[in-house]
């Protein structure tokens, strides 16, 4: 993660900061896509159990967790290409916060980082918004199971990958995650 930093020093914050706003006032301007995407956020986020992790994070930390589980890059299986610059440009933070909270996210093993290819996998996404919209259960005709597979083998021989393949292979019980 230290070639942002590099980036950030080389150009100085104040010059790498009029960027950023440069690029948020363009992505403002874009025509809205079609499609609506979004992130599901249970309203028991704040109170449920399962979240005691994230719910004893920083501030930043839990930040940077909904930004990652709602963002527009996000996928339903929680692995996406997510380069640290977009989240300084959505989330309007420095570098150097975002890197602090992702590496208390990654100690607490709520989210795994392939810094080489700005790959994040938020490792209980799939199973939490199983669980939110099909009551936990996925059946191989259903079309989260389908698009699930699809993401998957798309994406790029990763470590996070076969870290998924691992978590889920009891769960899902099926041989399309290959």
């Amino acid at each position: 993660m230290g070639d942002f930093n590099d980036l950030a020093n080389a150009r100085g914050t104040a010059i790498l900061k009029e960027e950023i706003e440069a690029v948020v006032q363009k992505k403002q301007s874009r025509p809205k896509k079609q499609k609506i995407r979004y992130g599901m956020i249970p309203t028991t986020f704040w109170t449920d159990p399962k979240y005691i992790e994230v719910q004893s994070c920083s501030m930043q930390a839990k930040l940077t967790y909904l930004y990652l589980i709602s963002c527009p890059r996000r996928n339903n299986i929680g692995i996406f290409r997510q380069p640290i610059l977009s989240m300084v440009v959505d989330l309007r933070i420095e570098v150097a916060e975002i890197e602090i909270a992702l590496a208390e996210l990654v100690e607490r093993g709520l989210v795994q980082i392939d810094a080489a290819t700005h790959y994040v996998w938020v490792v209980d996404l799939f199973q939490n918004d199983v669980m939110i919209s099909r009551n936990g259960e996925l059946k191989p005709n259903d079309n989260m199971f389908i698009g699930a597979v699809d993401i998957f083998q798309s994406l790029p021989d990763i470590s996070l990958k076969e870290l998924f393949r691992e978590k889920y292979a009891m769960q899902l019980k099926f041989g399309n995650f290959e």
